[in-house]
């Protein structure tokens, strides 16, 4: 009886190991290539900087991300 019980354990066990989903890759692969552009500007005329600036008075300012955009 106890060979019974551990041979529907590792039945079961092994059932859920396979059933998985063996597709390995990002699953929002395809909506990240979507809108990768809508970030960045497509204008030929557009200026688009971004850079780490430290904004404070004193040496231990903060320090910030800039991100600036221009579409002419």
């Amino acid at each position: 009886m106890k060979n019974k019980i551990i041979f529907v354990i590792i039945l079961l066990f092994s059932l859920s190991i396979f059933g998985q989903n063996s597709k390995p890759g990002d699953e929002y692969a395809e909506a990240r290539e979507i809108i990768k552009d809508l970030d960045s500007i497509v204008s030929p005329n557009g200026i688009q900087e971004r850079y780490k600036v430290n904004i404070g008075v004193f040496s231990n300012g903060f320090l910030c991300v800039v991100s600036i955009k221009i579409i002419r």
